[in-house]
Formats: structure tokens, sequence, C-alpha cells
């Protein structure tokens, strides 16, 4: 039964999950061509504002290696992710959420 399962095991290169890879490629080209598109609808003063202060990346997929120079290569733009990528959209809600309480007193 072991050999059967070491068969079925699929190979995956380094070369496959990194960018340029085949595995990484599709999807990452697909983050960099919507950055480009939200990026180009941005107002101005916004877009500066980006331009100057950088892409911060959250959630599971900035954890991809490579993917925070992928993009700052592909836009011309700093990228870096965020100190704890996984929580940091659920805390700054979070303490949106605690301003705007207090602001309605």
């Amino acid at each position: 039964m072991s050999h059967l399962a070491k068969d079925m095991t699929p190979q995956v290169t380094w070369k496959d999950i990194t960018p340029g890879g085949t595995i990484f490629e599709g999807g990452t080209s697909q983050v960099v061509e919507t950055i480009h598109s939200v990026l180009e609808k941005t107002p101005p003063e916004l877009a500066a504002d980006i331009a100057d202060r950088g892409i911060v990346l959250t959630g599971g997929g900035s954890l991809l290696r490579g993917l925070e120079e992928l993009i700052s290569a592909r836009t011309g733009i700093n990228t870096m992710t965020a100190e704890d990528p996984m929580t940091a959209v659920a805390v700054g809600t979070g303490k949106y959420v605690e301003f705007l309480s207090g602001y309605g007193r």
C-alpha cells in the first residue's frame, strides 16, 4: 500500500511554485492586473498617497514567497506585507468599529 501511495504523490518543483513558474504564474498575473486596473480608476490624490506610502499586503495570499517583490517590480510601487497579515484586516476593522462607537457620543 505504501508503494502505491508513493507512486501517486504529485511531484512539484520549486520552479512550479515561484514567480514565473507554472502554478504561481496564473494567479499572480491576475493579482497584478487587478492592482493595475484599480490604480487606473483611483482618484489622483489617493493614487499619490499609494505611490508615497506603498501597498500593504494582508491575508493568506500575502504569505506567498516572492509576491511582494513581484508586485513591486510590476507596479513600480513599494510593496510590503503587514506585520501579522492573517489578522490585520480583522484587527483594523475592530479598531474602526471602536472609533465609530466613540464618535457618536
